[in-house]
């Protein structure tokens, strides 16, 4: 089978039906890329298979028909779209479609790959000028979410009637209260030269919703410093929690952290939102099952480990709301408290530069059943959570790396001592779910079934997303959902660990997985949750 660079070259006359065949002649006895020999023999260059590779197929869609996310069309600034003669067409997997008049414009694609930056991969395909401004038409001027959003807006010529307290305030309110109706997890207050950028974080992309001033963005920074009570010694890189109560009376424990950039106070803020019961989370009986046996004798420890932003935290405080009972007390130890719970948890903030072990053992001394670590953040960390779990409590942190194996070579470069106290390793990702309002119901087929492992009798129906999207969602996603692998750590799992056996416990690992991530995301897949091409992913 043909790949996409050979097929498109065939289509546009650049590689002739007597040059495929010398390439495929030459592919059976040398067994090379095709591309590869095709570029080696001169009949192409590589800067043009990069070029086909990196364009879209529009095929059959209707630019007069489609339908295009306001989310998707606020990825790209309006100047960008209207100067440039581009505009964003739909998002799905990490994967921009930007159609472009002239493709060739090199400097346009790199303008915009650095706005996106580097966790979003860029495709384009070419439209007319006459389409373009169709949509330019129909998507911009006349998008009743683009009038909404101007209340976040405010241009240099507003920020003299916009410098009172009060209306800042109104201004940080109103920013809160959007990203909340949006499901954003995080917004992203991103100080420029002449402007300050406003983007949420929806889902795993990030959407730009509006700038501010720069003549204001001092008074806007003291303000925020007011209501999340920072320190007023701490000038720079500083952290603070909120409680904010949105416009359907619904209260979050917001929280900020800031990095001092050469153009003023970068902003990151996280809601946090309600914490998942943990039956829910760990959606399976069988891992919520593992979970609950490991928590339940109150001593040793449970790591849950992931990238950075795959929930990690969230899965700590599920665990946590679990053990609530009058029976025990618990603790926790945290630099910035994400969710603020209402029963009676002692949640402990910490400064970075606070002596961690004397405060620990003040803290233990209140004689604690389960004691939750934000993260092993360092060696001292490593050591004094290894000592608690071998004390007779439980104690639950986090680490981020992206698999066990590698995990476990970094607690050990850490001076990790005795891998006997860890009740269960919990690793983690998200992926995005189907949207409930459009996806579509498929019948399973064979690829399916084998993938699965299902006979006949088990055949149930699938639901793949609709790439069009809807008003609800982008691409045919709406949200994420967690995966999990569950390891039991037990005798045979510390040999290999003490052996230093990494490719042996690689060989056989799935024995020491009560779940995987596969099996897990094929209960997900099976109940309509997720879509086959993400379960094949994993």
């Amino acid at each position: 089978m043909l790949d996409k660079a050979v097929k498109k070259l065939l289509e546009s006359g650049e590689l002739t039906p007597h040059n495929l065949q010398t390439a495929l002649e030459e592919q059976l006895r040398t067994k090379k890329n095709l591309t590869a020999i095709i570029v080696e023999k001169g009949f192409t260059t590589e800067s043009r298979i990069k070029d086909i590779l990196e364009s879209y197929d529009i095929g059959d869609i209707n630019i007069k028909e489609i339908y295009i996310h306001p989310n998707v069309i606020k990825m790209i600034p309006d100047n960008i779209i209207k100067n440039n003669k581009v505009f964003p067409l739909k998002f799905e997997n990490n994967i921009l479609i930007l159609s472009m008049v002239d493709t060739k414009d090199l400097l346009t694609k790199d303008s915009v790959g650095i706005i996106l930056g580097r966790s979003t991969s860029l495709q384009t395909c070419k439209i007319t000028k006459d389409e373009h401004d169709f949509l330019v038409k129909k998507f911009i001027k006349n998008s009743p979410e683009r009038i909404e959003n101007q209340e976040l807006l405010i241009s240099p010529k507003e920020s003299n009637e916009v410098n009172s307290e009060f209306a800042i305030t109104k201004l940080i309110s109103k920013m809160l209260d959007t990203a909340i109706k949006k499901s954003a997890g995080q917004i992203t207050i991103e100080p420029g030269f002449e402007n300050v950028r406003i983007r949420f974080k929806i889902d795993d992309a990030f959407y730009e919703e509006g700038r501010i001033s720069k003549k204001i963005y001092v008074q806007f920074i003291n303000q925020i410093r007011q209501l999340f009570t920072i320190d007023p010694s701490k000038k720079h890189n500083f952290s603070g929690n909120y409680k904010f109560t949105d416009s359907d009376k619904r209260e979050f424990n917001v929280l900020l952290d800031s990095l001092n950039t050469i153009n003023g106070e970068k902003i990151i803020i996280r809601i946090g939102y309600p914490i998942i019961g943990m039956r829910n989370l760990f959606y399976t009986e069988k891992a919520y099952e593992e979970i609950q046996k490991s928590i339940e004798k109150n001593k040793g420890l449970v790591l849950v480990i992931g990238d950075s932003g795959s929930g990690k935290t969230t899965t700590l405080y599920s665990i946590l709301q679990n053990k609530i009972s009058n029976r025990y007390q618990l603790m926790t130890i945290e630099e910035n408290v994400q969710y603020i719970f209402d029963n009676y948890i002692s949640q402990t903030k910490i400064d970075k530069n606070s002596p961690l072990k004397e405060l620990v053992y003040e803290l233990i001394r209140q004689n604690p059943d389960v004691i939750m670590f934000e993260e092993v953040k360092d060696v001292s960390w490593a050591h004094l959570i290894e000592e608690l779990a071998l004390s007779g409590m439980l104690v639950l942190t986090s680490f981020r790396s992206y698999n066990v194996i590698s995990a476990i070579k970094r607690l050990k470069s850490l001076g990790f001592p005795n891998f006997s106290s860890i009740q269960s390793i919990v690793n983690q990702k998200l992926i995005k779910k189907l949207c409930n309002n459009c996806k579509i119901e498929i019948e399973q087929t064979e690829e399916h079934k084998k993938f699965l492992n299902l006979d006949e009798e088990n055949l149930i129906y699938a639901y793949e997303p609709d790439i069009r999207g809807c008003n609800h969602c982008l691409g045919g996603y709406k949200g994420m959902v967690a995966i999990f692998e569950i390891i039991r750590v037990n005798k045979d799992f510390i040999d290999f660990i003490n052996q230093d056996k990494y490719s042996e416990l690689a060989i056989n690992f799935d024995s020491f997985c009560i779940t995987t991530f596969k099996k897990h995301a094929s209960y997900l897949f099976s109940d309509g949750i997720i879509s086959f091409e993400q379960l094949k992913s994993l």
